[in-house]
């Protein structure tokens, strides 16, 4: 099967090789598609999500997303959520605030609606300009197919590269997400992000995400856990209310080093390279040692 003189194969290893070349070919899937011939080189599953976010009325040319909360409300809302207790810990991981910084660090509730964004003044410039902002909706009924909403859906993560979303505005941005979950229920109570300019997205993107959903998900377990290791209801709502469980030390087996409570400044390159070497025993299964 071929497309424009190259494979589909051979086109989707331009993601890394030649993210803008690769980003053209997928805008030409892209209008094929919505002008009703759907394109070969796009998966069947996400044309589906197209097709579900066209019938709860979102339109690929018009950048309309929905906001739940005013940014304030949102803010006061996330201060009260149990996710609270674990930004320290993913912002030390994965967020970058230095002046040069790319990527968003963007944490939701279970119904996609943004709660935390942490990230550079440039790329907190770039999201708002998307209204992609606390308070908004970043499901299929709110903004139509992205990377935050496939997590949702499927229950996966998920990683939308420029024309993968269905709105045009969003077509310069590669979003990489994953769902995080209850330890004890494995209901899905927010989702992790990393979203930025398509040409900042590396094959490590979800290793990364993947690891800080693990990171996550211990971090709520410990949290909650009474001392015989089962769940405590009130240290769970203690933890929620004021972050004590994100302050603990832990050793992450995909970066092989501490991780506390403080948030640093990072380069996500250095990330990625530690996740290529980590610690023997940590991965690929990512393992996390309270220490």
């Amino acid at each position: 099967m071929r497309q424009g003189g190259r494979s589909i194969t051979q086109l989707a290893d331009l993601r890394w090789s030649a993210p803008a070349e690769y980003a053209r070919a997928l805008r030409k899937a892209h209008e094929a598609t919505i002008s009703g011939t759907p394109s070969q080189h796009l998966s069947p599953s996400l044309i589906k999500s197209w097709q579900r976010s066209l019938a709860l009325g979102i339109n690929p040319d018009q950048h309309r997303p929905v906001h739940r909360h005013e940014v304030s409300e949102a803010r006061s809302l996330s201060a009260g959520h149990r996710l609270a207790a674990v930004m320290p810990a993913l912002s030390q991981l994965l967020a970058d605030e230095t002046a040069t910084g790319r990527h968003l660090l963007i944490v939701t509730d279970h119904e996609g609606e943004v709660l935390w964004r942490v990230g550079s003044k440039q790329a907190l410039k770039l999201a708002d300009s998307l209204e992609f902002v606390e308070g908004a909706d970043w499901s299929e009924s709110g903004v139509g197919t992205n990377a935050i909403s496939e997590a949702l859906v499927t229950g996966a993560p998920a990683q939308l590269f420029s024309a993968e979303h269905l709105v045009r505005t969003h077509h310069d941005w590669a979003c990489t997400a994953s769902p995080i979950r209850d330890p004890w229920t494995g209901e899905v109570v927010g989702v992790l992000d990393v979203s930025g300019p398509f040409e900042s997205v590396t094959p490590d993107s979800l290793r990364l995400v993947r690891c800080g959903v693990r990171l996550a998900e211990e971090l709520l377990k410990s949290a909650a856990a009474g001392p015989d290791g089962r769940p405590d209801e009130a240290a769970g709502l203690a933890a929620g209310r004021n972050g004590a469980g994100a302050r603990r030390s832990w050793r992450c087996g995909c970066w092989g080093r501490a991780v506390r409570g403080a948030r640093r400044r990072s380069e996500p390159a250095a990330d990625a390279a530690a996740c290529r070497n980590p610690d023997p025993a940590g991965f690929p299964d990512p393992g996390l040692e309270r220490r």
